[in-house]
């Protein structure tokens, strides 16, 4: 089952639009219009979706054969590790570069294997002290994380890394290290279904206190108060000094601004601790610019560090670009949507794509392997060739169906088949699509005759005509959807506040000359709520009380005022409407902003339901003759299965609350969404019966 970005991007896309267009609703049928119709639109709250196509990573020696060459020591046979695959370029460039005594930034890219760039060469100088029989307690690299959740994933690799090879220690110390070793004992094993730590592995910090670890992993922040705590002084004192060899900071790009000048001046204060002039630095990053701006980045970690890093000490991707010497036929895009046909079946044939190569006249080398086959015939396509150049950078896919003259789903059906494509290892077409979603800012109109309205900031509006018009900020009533304005007033005019202003502290403003308090449960005194007339300039926002023996009016004249109520209430929230008397504890009005964890929501919803539910497998079985004795030879057959597969999407967040709150509102929310569903198509079956059940009677059929 295939996975259609373009069509999942657009499915998106409308699903936050309609979501959207629930949530938020004006009474003024006027403003309702436009409102409608900015969401309808989408262009304001989407961008993409982007197409780009990233070549395979070169590759370079591989373990086994670096250890022939004595760049890695023969212990590295005994890591979990495969001897045989290459590595790729970029990380046997760094394993050379560290080993031979330089600084260096790793900046190849998301999932271009940065930690193997830094922890290959680090191990190959701890494997080589065991071997010549130094190796003894004391830290040697020191990993510093900017979040505890990379420092955990850190310790998971090592833990299969380093499974048969007791005697290099590790550790990980931060604050959520357990002091003693049987709080930590019992925590890790809470976590690890049971499971016991390996010996090699500190899991407690009195067991790094008494026998300091040979890597260390933590944070900057642990890291000052490791520097600090008498107690802790133990990974710095003289004896272990001059142990320290690497000092690696991974994800270096977040050490900018205030936060980096905190973590350099750190790392001053460390290595003057230390005394150690020969530690060397290993900075990683994904997004540290390009090779052009290698003087800059080296610059940067000079700051960062303190130490000397040249150009040729920042690392980057060497890539294979896949062209082929001539390009032979231009095939359309008739002969993509066949191919993409086929390749969407469950169980695609390559005896189909041969007779569509046929038609189109196109030959390639014979392989049984369609993605072989694909890598054979695209290589040689003029129009593949064009349109990978184009997307080297990202490109809408709308911009390349301009370029290419190909409709939306024809370029869709070309990614389809292109990225199928693979021989020896390297992918012909490794494509990436990226959208964007806004959420909303707030909403924002105009006042008097000329009602406009508009989802994104602005503190004017010019007519046509050159007359301007002042631009307010709007909630509404959550029951009745009444519009308020809110802000601040000064220097006798109303005023939007900004994004990052606290809400709680704005006025509102009732759009409205009259208001209700007949509720006598809920009384507009009894909850201290103030309701007061005020006048109000639609031009330039000029406001002041009504009813005055002499107002002020501004350029614009007294006939151009409109009346509003100010609406004040003594607590921190509105909890009756003077509209419709609707009364909420939490509040009666409603700001037009989404919040984040709705929002993801909605889109991780959306996503997920559009990824394949199911994958095809397909296995060589080779049939053995049989007891009878009537099979004469063995036979292989392909064995095809289909079985479900796992959704799984990434959502990160800015902060660890928020990432954490996230995954259980994510898994709350969908579990509501399915029990409706369930009840829908519950009341469905009945209505189709065309008899009504009893309610103990559905609650079963329910369940």
């Amino acid at each position: 089952m295939a996975f259609l970005p373009i069509a999942a991007s657009k499915d998106v896309t409308k699903k936050y639009l309609r979501y959207l267009r629930t949530i938020f609703s004006i009474k003024d049928p006027v403003y309702q219009k436009q409102l409608d119709s900015l969401l309808q639109d989408g262009k304001q709250f989407s961008n993409g979706p982007f197409l780009e196509v990233t070549d395979s990573f070169e590759k370079g020696d591989s373990v086994e054969q670096l250890i022939l060459q004595n760049v890695l020591p023969k212990g590295f046979r005994r890591l979990n590790i495969n001897l045989t695959r290459p590595l790729y370029r970029h990380q046997q460039k760094s394993i050379e570069q560290v080993l031979s005594g330089k600084n260096v930034v790793v900046s190849t890219g998301t999932g271009s294997g940065k930690t193997e760039s830094f922890l290959l060469p680090l191990l190959a100088s701890i494997i080589r002290e065991q071997e010549n029989g130094t190796l003894n307690p004391g830290v040697r690299a020191l990993l510093i994380y900017p979040m505890n959740a990379l420092a955990n994933d850190q310790m998971e690799r090592l833990r299969g890394l380093l499974a048969d090879y007791p005697e290099i220690k590790y550790g990980s110390y931060t604050g959520q290290t357990k002091e003693s070793f049987s709080a930590a004992l019992a925590e890790y094993r809470a976590l690890n279904n049971g499971a016991e730590p390996k010996e090699n592995e500190l899991i407690s910090r009195s067991q790094m206190k008494d026998t300091p670890p040979h890597i260390l992993v933590t944070n900057y922040a642990m890291l000052e108060y490791l520097m600090v705590r008498p107690d802790d002084d133990v990974f710095f004192r003289e004896e272990n000094a001059h142990k320290w060899k690497y000092i690696v900071l991974d994800e270096a790009h977040v050490y900018s601004g205030s936060t980096g000048i905190e973590v350099s001046f750190l790392l001053r204060r460390l290595n003057a601790t230390l005394k150690n002039p020969t530690i060397q630095y290993i900075l990683t990053s994904a997004t540290l610019g390009d090779e052009k701006s290698n003087r800059e980045v080296a610059s940067f970690a000079e700051s960062l560090c303190n130490a000397h890093f040249s150009s040729e000490c920042v690392i980057r991707a060497d890539r294979i670009t896949v062209k082929d010497a001539d390009t032979n036929y231009t095939l359309p895009p008739s002969f993509y949507s066949g191919y993409s046909d086929e390749l969407k079946k469950d169980f695609p044939e390559i005896s189909v794509l041969r007779k569509i190569d046929q038609d189109y006249c196109v030959t390639a080398p014979y392989t049984d392997d369609i993605a072989e086959h694909i890598f054979n015939v695209l290589v040689k396509d003029e129009n593949f060739q064009r349109i990978r150049s184009f997307v080297v950078t990202p490109k809408k896919v709308s911009q390349v169906s301009k370029e290419t003259g190909w409709s939306e789903n024809e370029v869709e059906n070309f990614v389809v088949v292109a990225s199928k494509g693979k021989r020896n290892d390297i992918r012909l077409f490794d494509a990436r699509y990226h959208m964007f979603l806004r959420a909303t800012d707030s909403v924002f109109i105009t006042l008097g005759d000329e009602k406009h309205l508009f989802l994104t900031r602005k503190e004017k509006h010019f007519l046509p005509n050159g007359k301007e018009l002042k631009v307010f900020e709007i909630a509404t009533c959550s029951s009745c959807h009444t519009i308020y304005l809110t802000g601040k007033v000064e220097e006798g005019k109303l005023k939007q506040t900004s994004r990052t202003a606290d809400q709680g502290a704005a006025e509102l403003f009732l759009l409205a000359d009259q208001y209700d308090d007949t509720d006598e449960d809920h009384l507009l005194e009894d909850e201290n709520i103030d309701v007061e007339p005020y006048e109000l300039c639609p031009y330039c926002g000029a406001i002041h009380k009504a009813g005055l023996t002499k107002p002020v009016y501004c350029e614009h004249g007294s006939k151009s005022y409109i009346t509003v109520l100010r609406v004040k209430a003594k607590g921190e929230n509105l909890c009756k409407c003077p509209a419709c008397e609707a009364t909420s504890s939490t509040g009666i009005t409603r700001m037009f902003f989404t919040g984040q964890e709705a929002v993801t929501s909605v889109v991780g919803t959306a996503l997920f339901e559009a990824l394949p539910s199911y994958e095809i497998t397909v296995e060589n079985t080779v049939l053995e003759d049989d007891d009878s004795g009537f099979c004469d030879n063995e036979k292989s057959v392909s064995v095809i299965t289909k079985k479900e597969a796992a959704k799984q999407f990434l959502a990160f967040s800015d902060s660890r609350q928020a990432a954490a709150f996230y995954a259980t509102y994510m898994d709350k929310t969908y579990r509501n969404i399915l029990y409706k569903r369930l009840i829908i198509e519950t009341l469905n079956k009945k209505a189709s019966d065309g008899r009504s059940v009893p309610i103990n009677q559905f609650a079963e059929d329910l369940t």
